[in-house]
Order: C-alpha cells, then sequence, then structure tokens
C-alpha cells in the first residue's frame, strides 16, 4: 500500500517535473534565439564574415616609357673647346631612370647624367642621349648637332718699313780720312717734294711725310708732351702724324748745310738752337730721351722735362 502511493506521488512528480523542464527549456532557447537576431551579429555572424570570398588583386598598369634630353653648352666652338653635356630634364614617370648612354657618331662616349668633353679635331659631332629606367623601358633624345672648326688664322701682320740711316748718303763732300764718306760718297741721294699748299715735305727714298708749317719752327713742348700734340695733329688733310724716332729724325739731317743742317727744301727750320725731339726714349732711365740739334746735326739725350722743337712724321 505504502509502495503504490509513494509511486503514484513519483509518477505525478515526475510528469511535472519533466513538463517544467521542458518549457523551461523552450523558452531559454527562444530567449536567446532573440538575442542573436536583435544584435545582429554574434559568433554565426563574425564565422560568415570570415568566411566572405577575398577579391582578385587589380592587374599592374603598363609601364610608362622614361624621357630622354640631352642638354649641351653649346653647339659650336673652336678646336680646344671644353662643352659641357647634361641629361636635365629626363624623366620616368612611373619609376626611375637607371641608365645613361651619351653616343657620339655611333660610339658610346658617356655613361654619366652630367659630363665634360674637349674637342681638339675640327669636324661635325652628333649626339644623342639614351636612358632605360628600372623596368627596362628605353627611350633616345632628339640629336644635337656639335660643330667644331680650327682657329682662324691670325692675320698676317702689316709689313712695317724698317727704316735704314745707312743707305742714305751723308753728303759730306771734303775728304778727312781715306775711305771716309767724302772719300768714296756712297749712298742714296736725298730726294725730297714740297706740296706748299698742304705745308708737307716728302720724302721719295724713305716714303715719310714731314710737317713743315710755321708750328714746326714755333712749337716747343716737353717729351710726353709732344708725343701727344703729333698724335692730334692734323695738317695736310691727314691725321695720322707721331713724333718720329731717332733714325727717322737723323735722316733728315744733311751734312753738307749747316745752320740748319737740313735740305732747303725745309722751309721752316730755325738756323740755331734748333734741338729736336724724337720719340725714342733713353733705356737707362725714364727721365732723358733723344733729340737732335739741326744746326749741327748731332743727336744726343735730354731731360724728358724740358721743352724742345718738334716735327711730326707719318708714314707716306
Amino acid at each position: 500500500m505504502f509502495y503504490q502511493i509513494l509511486t503514484c506521488q513519483y509518477s505525478k512528480v515526475s510528469k511535472s517535473f519533466f513538463i517544467k523542464l521542458f518549457l523551461f527549456s523552450t523558452l531559454l532557447l527562444l530567449t536567446f534565439s532573440g538575442c542573436n537576431n536583435d544584435s545582429g551579429g554574434g559568433e554565426d555572424d563574425n564565422q560568415t564574415s570570415q568566411s566572405s570570398p577575398t577579391p582578385p588583386p587589380s592587374e599592374d598598369p603598363t609601364n610608362q616609357p622614361p624621357q630622354a634630353v640631352a642638354n649641351v653648352t653649346q653647339t659650336s666652338g673652336y678646336e680646344g673647346v671644353v662643352i659641357e653635356f647634361n641629361s636635365k630634364g629626363s624623366e620616368d614617370p612611373d619609376g626611375e631612370i637607371v641608365s645613361y648612354h651619351w653616343y657620339e657618331n655611333g660610339s658610346t662616349v658617356s655613361q654619366v647624367p652630367y659630363f665634360q668633353r674637349k674637342y681638339d679635331k675640327a669636324g661635325t659631332y652628333k649626339v644623342k642621349l639614351t636612358v632605360t629606367d628600372n623596368d627596362g623601358a628605353s627611350a633616345t633624345s632628339n640629336e644635337l648637332t656639335i660643330t667644331i672648326k680650327a682657329p682662324t688664322p691670325a692675320p698676317a701682320p702689316t709689313p712695317v718699313a724698317v727704316f735704314n740711316i745707312g743707305k742714305y748718303a751723308t753728303g759730306q763732300k771734303t775728304q778727312y780720312y781715306a775711305n771716309d764718306d767724302g772719300d768714296l760718297q756712297r749712298g742714296l741721294a736725298r730726294a725730297y717734294t714740297r706740296d706748299n699748299a698742304k705745308e708737307v715735305v716728302s720724302d721719295t727714298v724713305t716714303h715719310l711725310m714731314w710737317q713743315d708749317n710755321a708750328d714746326a719752327k714755333t712749337v716747343r713742348k716737353p717729351w710726353a708732351d709732344a708725343k701727344t700734340y703729333c698724335a692730334n695733329l692734323t695738317l695736310g688733310g691727314y691725321s695720322d702724324w707721331r713724333l718720329p724716332n731717332i733714325e727717322e729724325l737723323v735722316s733728315i739731317v744733311d751734312r753738307k748745310h749747316k745752320r740748319p743742317a737740313m735740305d732747303p727744301t725745309f722751309q721752316n727750320v730755325k738756323d740755331y738752337f734748333v734741338l729736336t725731339w724724337s720719340s725714342t726714349p733713353l733705356a737707362m732711365d725714364s727721365f732723358n730721351a733723344l733729340a737732335v740739334d739741326f744746326e749741327d746735326g748731332k743727336d744726343t739725350l735730354y731731360n724728358r722735362a724740358d721743352p724742345k722743337f718738334v716735327r711730326c712724321v707719318r708714314d707716306n
């Protein structure tokens, strides 16, 4: 009897317990299921996100070729000129330039961006620059033409007549010693012509033209001023006068005449104290220069500061 009662009670409890347990489990399951839906995420979502396929990588763009620019400091010159070359302006839009090749008339002359080159031989040189980028693409610049010339020969100097007083006869007629000028009578005779309108005397042997106006027997100046006076002189339509050197000045000394010791063709000459400057300085110092005294035809040195007569000359 007791066993039956216990079994019956147990049976009731068990059914009630299991019913409650079932309901509780169902409610719990619904609760968790609602939370997952409301949150919009969770473990399942994470797993779904991780398993999404990764898009394939995009392909690399096509390599852009570099640009080559050749520059020189000059495109012409004479033998011995040094010309600078540079690649300024060369670039690679999507990488970097890794090599430079400079070609001259088809041959490589340099493999650096900047360099100098000396040209010792005249000729025409064709220059190009080729650059290559880090992806192997290359480009070549426009061709440059460099023209090198041989130096222009210096013009031949204008011949300058070298006057030699020794070719003139001295004019001495009297013999004092054997074989002296009076004895041998050698040398060229003097030959002068005077242009009265221009007031100049021309020597047809030496081809020199001499001043012979009134100033020639009145103007006296220190040596430096005498040179300036002749350089500024305009006479007979000529303005290229100069102070004669000592050899030129001595050439018009005529020793067969005295006071003055000069051919009578020269009209404007004083008789006494006719010290006349030459342009020849004394080599030993800076204070003296040579002059000729046309009273007797002797030449000697005088202080440059002393005023002396001036007779200008020009090449005729």
